[in-house]
């Protein structure tokens, strides 16, 4: 759930990350098909500016994607 909730919100080479709610709603849309809702539910508690404080914490990937050799 985290790191596909991580994949829509952030930057990519070919696209923007997504705003927060975008993401949460995705993951919502597919509670209990594609994700466990019990997961899903614990983590739309989070407050999105904890996600934020969180992330900003974690380096970027955008460097090494930059660099990425597409196949």
């Amino acid at each position: 759930v985290a790191d596909t909730f991580d994949a829509i919100t952030s930057d990519r080479v070919y696209r923007r990350g997504r705003p927060y709610q975008d993401a949460l709603e995705e993951l919502l849309k597919f509670s209990g098909t594609q994700f466990d809702p019990k997961v899903v539910e614990a983590f739309a508690r989070i407050d999105p500016d904890e996600w934020e404080a969180l992330r900003s914490k974690c380096p970027s990937e955008t460097v090494k994607e930059q660099h990425a050799i597409a196949c």
